[in-house]
């Protein structure tokens, strides 16, 4: 298969992706949960589909010149397995292993938008600016409301939604890959 080294290399990306997720699950599960998931998410997960997408890339161009067709194809597909496997198994995790996990990341989500709000609000507060004040009390309402904190927030449809960023993101990113990892012909 011509893709299988991309595919194989996605799917080791999605194991330790999972070895991340469970450490920040197992030792820190607390008043930070979601500060640093969301910092794993971001910078650890990040650097590391990047790696992953740049060895499969590396891996192909020992047997063969790769192009920027090629070093694309690699790169996307390398991230494209694990993000998707990922993306799945986080919706699976939240939603049958431990849903009370889920409702911890998000109600400290609606925390850190509280206290962002706090801050935002708080110089409109102490000049007593009634108009600001009540777009403030309306927001904080919302924020508070028990609607908004019964919400899932892993659902499938929310899952499909990330999966559309994430490849977003890989298509950009396996562009900026390819312009760097692709064999540049002599002229």
């Amino acid at each position: 298969m011509k893709y299988s080294q991309s595919v194989v290399t996605g799917f080791l990306v999605f194991v330790v992706s999972i070895v991340l997720f469970l450490v920040v699950y197992t030792f820190f599960y607390n008043e930070n949960y979601y500060k640093i998931s969301l910092g794993m998410n971001f910078f650890a997960l990040s650097t590391l589909f990047t790696f992953g997408a740049i060895y499969a890339v590396e891996k192909r161009k020992k047997k063969q010149l790769v192009d920027f067709k090629d070093a694309f194809s690699s790169s996307f597909v390398t991230m494209f397995i694990g993000g998707s496997l990922f993306v799945l198994f986080v919706y699976l995790f939240m939603n049958y292993i431990d849903k009370e996990a889920g409702r911890t990341f998000y109600i400290q989500y609606l925390e850190v938008n509280l206290q962002s709000l706090d801050k935002e609000f708080k110089p409109y507060i102490e000049e007593n600016n009634q108009e600001k004040i009540d777009i403030y009390k309306a927001f904080r309402e919302q924020l508070t409301s028990d609607e908004v904190r019964n919400k899932n927030i892993f659902t499938l449809k929310n899952s499909f939604y990330v999966l559309g960023l994430l490849y977003l993101g890989y298509l950009f990113l396996s562009v900026i890959l390819s312009l760097f990892l692709r064999h540049k012909s002599v002229r």
